[in-house]
């Protein structure tokens, strides 16, 4: 039996140089997504657009939900041209990262009172180039640091996600205030270029294949994945999906309709943006120490139900005169 491997120290864990990449590349990850959710129903609503439609354009962000389906292609094939001088990872996170680029200045082009359609299209090429970065960075993180130092290469891009989102939140918002939407959504697309420099400047990881590699296949990708949580938890599985489905219930109510909500009641874009995305981060931190505590008073299951509940209560509903 092989010991035990020791972990590195926290001082040499710490100094890195994949932790400012990571970072980057958090950043990179976590910029589009407000983007075309809460930030563009904020704008939707203020050019007139109908709550319905609001609604039916956050079905934008199901490309994050289905990420699965194309995960394993990107995994498997190299890009065009890029793979061979920067490696599948790199080559497929530059691709991605253009895609956002060119999405989100797309929409600043955008006149969502005119042409609605335009908005649409570029919603959804955000959303998908969004997915795949997301696919692309993941795959980037595990390759490039050991087990033991997964753990904070985790956190780094969790902190490089946090402050992308303040800056898709509170910064588009002030940005969209003081001088117009145009002027915030291309800021954004420029914010693009954190995200680009942290894959420049990322080695390149990729694991030579094998000849005689099987190639991963889609139905494979999928099928085996449900089948194991099947032969693992078995009738349990709904009720976990159910669990899991109540958790993100709110956030997808709420996220995309507090902010014409906030639009009918008179409230500016800055208060908006000073509320909901500057103080409301430090709530969301919070309640995270607040759910560590009642995990280690109460016990997993019974915290993760009493916080769906209490999802359910304190999330907004609108009013008949709002509908």
């Amino acid at each position: 039996m092989s010991p035990a491997r020791a972990s590195p120290p926290f001082r040499e864990i710490v100094r890195d140089p994949r932790l400012a990449l990571m970072l980057a590349l958090g950043f990179s990850s976590g910029l589009p997504f407000l983007l075309i959710f809460s930030t563009q129903s904020a704008w939707l609503r203020e050019a007139g657009v109908s709550r319905s439609a609001i609604g039916l354009m956050s079905y934008a962000a199901l490309a994050f939900t289905f990420k699965f389906a194309w995960a394993p292609l990107i995994d498997e094939y190299d890009p065009p041209v890029l793979g061979r001088r920067l490696g599948r990872r790199r080559g497929w996170m530059l691709v991605s990262q253009f895609g956002v680029a060119a999405g989100l200045a797309g929409l600043a082009f955008g006149a969502p009172a005119q042409n609605l359609g335009w908005s649409v299209a570029f919603a959804f090429l955000t959303a998908f180039a969004a997915a795949s970065q997301d696919v692309t960075i993941d795959g980037w993180r595990i390759d490039a640091a050991p087990i033991e130092r997964q753990g904070m290469m985790s956190a780094v891009y969790q902190l490089g996600y946090r402050l992308a989102m303040l800056c898709a939140g509170a910064g588009a918002l002030y940005i969209a205030d003081f001088a117009s939407w145009r002027a915030a959504y291309l800021a954004m697309a420029g914010l693009t270029l954190v995200g680009i420099g942290g894959c420049l400047l990322s080695p390149r990881l990729d694991k030579p294949t094998r000849a005689a590699a099987k190639r991963a296949s889609l139905a494979v990708s999928l099928v085996e994945p449900l089948g194991d949580l099947l032969r693992r938890f078995g009738p349990a599985l709904i009720a976990i999906l159910a669990l899991v489905a109540i958790y993100r219930l709110p956030d997808f109510v709420s996220g995309v309709m507090a902010n014409p909500l906030y639009i009918d009641l008179g409230f500016t874009k800055s208060d908006i943006a000073t509320v909901s995305k500057l103080y409301g981060v430090w709530i969301g931190i919070a309640g995270a120490f607040g759910g560590g505590v009642a995990v280690a008073r109460l016990g997993l299951m019974p915290s993760l139900i009493i916080g769906g509940l209490a999802a359910q209560r304190v999330s907004p509903r609108a009013s008949p005169a709002q509908r």
